[in-house]
């Protein structure tokens, strides 16, 4: 797959079944609030919308786990702890696999900050902020679910993978 140049990323991640058909934007996307199916796919000026729902392996994982893991991170307006497992219970994680997740996503989520904070008052021209921003969001991403899969059995290694690709994929749409 290409490497996707996004100028400006619109990803809305679904979550049925916990608020309801609402949407939960990333960072700088508009949401709709309104309990309404998810808007039909349209064409953009860059390019068409990718949809996880018809086109899953088209989302890059880092994205996947970035929406996930910002969905079930600790932040003072997360929801409890059971509202938050219940993102990942589906996938048939033990309590002790959940909490490695939920773990790893505050992890990670404490490190994409810190790395944040270093980086957006830089002197660096925005083009070159975006690039590294990206870059080493990333790749602590990538680190932070490498670790998670080393620390979780084959089983659930396995469970987290199609966890990502079968629910949290389909629920996401970005704009190129």
């Amino acid at each position: 797959m290409s490497i996707l140049r996004v100028t400006s990323v619109f990803c809305l991640l679904l979550f049925s079944g916990m608020f309801g058909d609402r949407f939960l934007p990333c960072r700088g996307a508009r949401a709709d609030f309104s309990p309404a199916a998810s808007p039909p796919a349209k064409q953009s000026a860059a390019g068409q919308v990718i949809d996880g729902a018809t086109d899953p392996e088209k989302i890059p994982n880092e994205v996947a786990w970035l929406m996930l893991f910002k969905s079930i991170a600790d932040a003072p307006n997360a929801p409890d702890w059971e509202v938050r497992a219940s993102f990942v219970r589906p996938a048939g994680f033990t309590n002790a696999e959940v909490t490695a997740v939920i773990s790893a996503a505050n992890q990670a989520m404490f490190r994409i900050g810190a790395m944040e904070a270093r980086i957006l008052p830089s002197s660096l021209p925005m083009d070159q902020k975006t690039k590294v921003l990206r870059a080493e969001r990333d790749s602590i991403l990538r680190d932070a679910v490498s670790d998670l899969l080393l620390r979780m059995s084959p089983e659930g290694a396995r469970k987290f993978r199609e966890h990502v690709d079968s629910h949290v994929k389909r629920r996401i749409k970005i704009t190129p």
